[in-house]
């Protein structure tokens, strides 16, 4: 029969990294009949034999002793100076609930109103809790795992959150038929209607989503197709901007030099003028229906004209273009 020093041998059985770990694995495997088990309120403790659970203890201060816990009969047994001794592995559980996990992706998604493809980026966190900590030991002892970090848990989900983050956001923003941009704006609605199906994927390991967030997403300020869509935008912002103030600026400024001009004496005529150039430059939809005008108006026209580039009003190439849009409709009658 194999020998055990007894300084391998534990008689008091305790989680000694506190809460810093999801899992945390006894290094020592073999314990006297009698030993001292401590479980604190926030963990549980799990006795493993070759890879099957045979019992699982809640919070509490237990004494190992055959007469208690008739399962240590099933443990292999051993006998070390006299002294009864079982073989067993012994993994403490935490049940409080994990700090933040961050997660973060990048997706290539076309946008649904502008149809080009547009990179994307989302980040955001989620909490968990140990609901089955049998189930979540059974689930992760075939990976062999010893010692298990909250933040190592993020390896065991990460491919599969990705997958189904994509995927739901892809669905939703089609849905929607909204542009990205709207989109990144309702980061609440999205995190509701992510949640359930992660939290489905982390309770098949005995854990619980309590929750999860989006908390931001960002099309890439390198994307090339937005930023040719961006440069398209501000050239016809400009010219909408151009159109609307071109004919305000030209009619405040000369009013202005008309008003400051002595010289010019028939202000009604060049009202009639400076009406008369408005309706030029409007659009067809916005100028309205011509009305039949008299030879007379037209000449007057002519007049005012004439004084206005005398005063220095208008230059020489501007008062032969107004001449010539009065003469064609003068002849046009």
């Amino acid at each position: 029969m194999q020998q055990y020093s007894s300084h391998h041998i534990l008689s008091a059985l305790r989680n000694d990294r506190g809460g810093q770990l999801l899992i945390y694995k006894l290094e020592e495997v073999d314990f006297n009949n009698g030993s001292v088990l401590t479980v604190s309120p926030s963990e549980e403790a799990i006795f493993v034999k070759n890879g099957s659970i045979v019992q699982v203890f809640p919070n509490g201060r237990y004494e190992l002793v055959t007469e208690n816990y008739p399962f240590l009969g099933y443990l292999r047994y051993i006998l070390s100076g006299g002294i009864s001794t079982f073989h067993c592995s012994i993994y403490f559980v935490s049940l409080q609930q994990s700090p933040e996990l961050l997660w973060g992706t990048s997706m290539m998604m076309r946008d649904p109103v502008q149809k080009i493809v547009t990179k994307v980026f989302v980040r955001g966190g989620y909490r968990i809790r140990v609901e089955n900590g049998t189930k979540l030991l059974l689930s992760l002892l075939g990976m062999g795992v010893r010692n298990v970090a909250f933040e190592e848990i993020r390896q065991y989900f990460g491919t599969q959150f990705t997958q189904n983050i994509i995927s739901i956001l892809s669905e939703t923003m089609s849905r929607n038929n909204e542009e990205i941009l709207s989109t990144c704006t309702k980061l609440g609605q999205l995190s509701q209607q992510v949640f359930p199906q992660l939290a489905n994927i982390v309770s098949e390991y005995g854990l619980r989503l309590e929750n999860f967030s989006i908390s931001a997403m960002e099309i890439a300020q390198d994307d090339p197709n937005r930023f040719i869509l961006e440069q398209a935008y501000a050239k016809i912002r400009e010219k909408e901007l151009l159109d609307k103030d071109y004919n305000t600026i030209k009619n405040m400024d000369i009013q202005t030099n008309a008003s400051k001009n002595e010289g010019f004496g028939n202000l009604a005529g060049a009202a009639m003028f400076i009406n008369s150039e408005m309706k030029k430059n409007e659009t067809p939809e916005q100028a309205p229906k011509p009305t039949p005008q008299k030879n007379e108006g037209g000449i007057e026209k002519l007049k005012v004209l004439k004084a206005m580039q005398d005063a220095g009003l208008i230059s020489e190439e501007e008062y032969n273009s107004c001449k010539d849009a009065i003469l064609k409709q003068l002849i046009g009658k």
